[in-house]
């Protein structure tokens, strides 16, 4: 589903005005990378170097999560592209800053990808929900995997994110874009809004940052004129709508103060099982626990969807069959399609 847009004709344009004026998430380099992304990865990639392998961060802002990825794998050629060039001043000074020399960055829309070739890892992290077509994107990003690669998206939870964008839609009523960006920020924070700190996770890597802008982060939950939100069955179907996917699966969830592996098959090994969302913790009924068991994944997905109430969620997938080489989580909580 999809956010009510309350400002006339929201356009790609518009995104990338408020992007040249607001550099999500900091407008300068900072301290250092943000690692959430690249501990996300390492979960389905464990060892493995990924060394020879090309990785695309779509929308890679100003490339936070993009270094953190370029830092755990420094084997890999790591490409990011961004539509903004203030964006991409803050990324080339953090890459420069941290000397950082496996990264490649880029200006370009995530929509004409052709001329970059293939990956083995796409990864397209909050960019797709403020899209004015989101499938279009996704199909995009799609059609430059590698054979056996791997498409990972985090996408805005249309249940956990309904308080948001009630303040959301409070601020554009007010505001009607009239007076340009920065008398929305200035309503904005005459309404007192604030992205809470644990929004997506228990403690954000973001926060951690003590260079990035709690007014830019504002700005991106609050005053941006495009917002797609899904439940953890429409970011699958997103995927099957794509003519070059053969599955998905919802990796992770984030809540407000938590974050968590999905493993609807309860089959991750030891060391990750205490990153997953256990069932006792779903339901203190063992009879519960045990009907949950015998649900199709779709109804799986919809418990999720209720009990955990995300902010957000990550959906990962590829051509084929190559789920089978992310491990027995993942051969479970794929669909096929």
């Amino acid at each position: 589903m999809s956010g009510e847009l309350l400002l006339e004709a929201p356009s790609t344009a518009d995104v990338k005005a408020l992007y040249e004026q607001f550099p999500y998430p900091s407008p300068v380099a900072g301290d250092s990378p943000i690692d959430d992304v690249a501990n996300g990865l390492w979960p389905l990639f464990g060892e493995d170097s990924l060394k020879g392998r090309r990785i695309l961060d779509a929308g890679c802002g100003t490339g936070h999560r993009l270094l953190g990825v370029a830092t755990q794998y420094p084997d890999a050629e790591v490409v990011g592209v961004d539509m903004t060039v203030a964006s991409l001043n803050v990324a080339r000074e953090l890459a420069r800053k941290h000397n950082v020399k496996n990264v490649r960055l880029e200006q370009g829309n995530i929509l004409d990808l052709e001329w970059l070739g293939e990956f083995d890892v796409i990864i397209c992290t909050g960019v797709l929900v403020c899209l004015e077509d989101a499938k279009k994107g996704l199909q995009s990003l799609a059609s430059r995997l590698t054979p056996t690669g791997i498409l990972f998206v985090w996408l805005y939870h249309s249940v956990g994110e309904y308080p948001r964008m009630l303040d959301r839609e409070l601020l554009q009523v007010m505001w009607r874009n009239s007076g340009g960006l920065n008398q929305g920020v200035e309503i904005m924070r005459e309404l007192g809004l604030k992205l809470a700190v644990q929004q997506y996770g228990s403690s954000s890597a973001v926060q951690r940052n003590s260079q990035v802008s709690q007014l830019n982060l504002d700005v991106d939950a609050f005053i941006h004129p495009i917002v797609n939100l899904y439940t953890l069955n429409e970011g699958v179907e997103l995927f099957r709508e794509s003519d070059d996917l053969g599955w998905a699966a919802i990796h992770s969830v984030t809540m407000v103060g938590d974050s968590k592996l999905v493993d609807l098959s309860e089959t991750e090994h030891a060391d990750l099982r205490v990153l997953c969302e256990p069932l006792e913790a779903l339901f203190n009924s063992e009879s519960l626990r045990q009907r949950f068991r015998e649900l199709n994944t779709r109804d799986k997905l919809r418990v999720l969807d209720l009990k955990l109430r995300p902010t957000g969620f990550t959906v990962i997938g590829g051509r084929d069959h190559s789920y089978t080489a992310l491990g027995p989580r993942i051969e479970g909580n794929a669909v096929r399609f």
